[in-house]
């Protein structure tokens, strides 16, 4: 599909749009009426707009003028939250993303949580609170994943709520929705009421607690996957501070912040646009590798390529490995900090390789080709057009 406007990063790319346009285009069929009236915005278009909205986090009247009027944006953000359909459209990413992971649909094992957010100066006073223990005035998000850390419930309550209290409605939530879920794992901040209300309904509530021990920070055991979940959310900047009025709207960008991560999981993307330049892909300098046998040629097929900007650089945060997804049998795995990756000659250019989880290492300032000499041979711009299919963010 092409647009007439020159594409965001949080636009929907092809393969991600394909995921959620039969639920969408099924609503839009059960509202068609008569069929007299003409239909003036493309759905992937209001979904373009939520997205640009829940990852910059503008307020909808500052949505660039190229994509549908704010207002319209905005109604249909709110009906879809009213009739569940993104609930809905989430619930089956969800689904899709375990049975990749090889999992069944439907999760097990729970794994509940809660994160206090300040709020913004729009926030009824009735629906934010104080939470003493980390002195926040805001709202509390509870919240209940699996062990992928895939949301499966969601509450928004006012920051004086206690986990406790918020836990045993998420429990309940967690036994009507998910009856599979045999187990759930808390941490201390969860009283006993939390594992009663989990064993009236056949579910083994654990305590997961922190070593006495222990200083500084570290991922606890079966916990963990919950704390990557809430680093999730804060990628989405219209997250990191609870702007909505109502509570409702809030637990909806909760959901569409997991629905771009998780469509990006089941499509491969890190990057994002269904624009093709053929004369950036052009540009491509691909025949070195090819030439040393180190990758098939298909330049659509490659997952990263960055290359060290500078020879004597032992930082693995800086460096990156190529990876073709049509001819690498595996990625390799992150070094060390301060350990040195080792080099593949290809031709006259020397490549460090090393893998790298980062979303944003597609950018073209820190890509750089260097020859055996260690010194500067070329640099691309070209690279930052290429159909980048990385890891998501989480």
């Amino acid at each position: 599909m092409s647009t007439r406007r020159r594409a965001y990063r949080t636009d929907l790319s092809d393969a991600r749009w394909a995921l959620i346009e039969p639920m969408l285009l099924a609503w839009r069929a059960q509202r068609a009426g008569l069929g007299i009236a003409k239909i003036q915005h493309e759905l992937r278009e209001i979904v373009n707009a939520i997205l640009y909205v829940n990852r910059t986090g503008i307020a909808w009247e500052y949505l660039p003028h190229d994509f549908p009027p704010y207002k319209t944006v905005h109604g249909y953000f709110a009906l879809w939250e009213k009739e569940g359909i993104t609930e809905a459209i989430h619930d089956a990413l969800r689904g899709k993303v375990r049975q990749a992971a090889g999992r069944s649909p439907e999760p097990t094992a729970a794994i509940l949580d809660a994160q206090t957010v300040k709020t913004s100066g729009n926030v009824p006073e009735h629906s934010q609170g104080i939470d003493a223990g980390k002195k926040i005035k805001g709202r509390k998000r509870h919240v209940a994943t699996d062990v992928l850390g895939l949301l499966f419930v969601v509450l928004v309550t006012a920051a004086s709520v206690q986990d406790t209290t918020g836990g045993r409605v998420v429990m309940e939530q967690v036994a009507r929705q998910h009856p599979t879920v045999a187990v759930a794992w808390v941490d201390s901040g969860y009283k006993q009421s939390v594992i009663d209300v989990g064993a009236q309904h056949g579910i083994d509530v654990q305590v997961v607690t922190k070593d006495p021990q222990q200083r500084g920070f570290k991922p606890q055991r079966k916990r963990w996957a919950v704390e990557r979940t809430f680093g999730w959310l804060m990628l989405h900047r219209r997250l990191a501070r609870d702007y909505e009025t109502n509570p409702r709207r809030s637990r909806a960008m909760i959901h569409w912040a997991m629905i771009d991560n998780m469509s990006r999981r089941l499509t491969g993307e890190s990057t994002l646009s269904w624009r093709y330049d053929a004369g950036a892909h052009a540009a491509t300098p691909v025949a070195p590798l090819v030439e040393s046998g180190l990758h098939c040629g298909d330049p659509f097929a490659y997952r990263a390529v960055v290359l060290d900007e500078s020879p004597r650089s032992s930082r693995a945060g800086s460096i990156a490995a190529w990876r073709c997804c049509a001819c690498a049998a595996s990625r390799s795995g992150r070094p060390a900090r301060r350990e040195r990756a080792p080099l593949r000659p290809v031709g006259r250019v020397r490549i460090r390789c090393v893998a790298r989880e980062s979303p944003r290492s597609w950018r073209a300032g820190s890509i750089a080709a260097w020859s055996g000499r260690g010194r500067l041979c070329a640099r691309s711009t070209d690279l930052a057009y290429w159909p980048w299919v990385g890891a998501p963010g989480g």
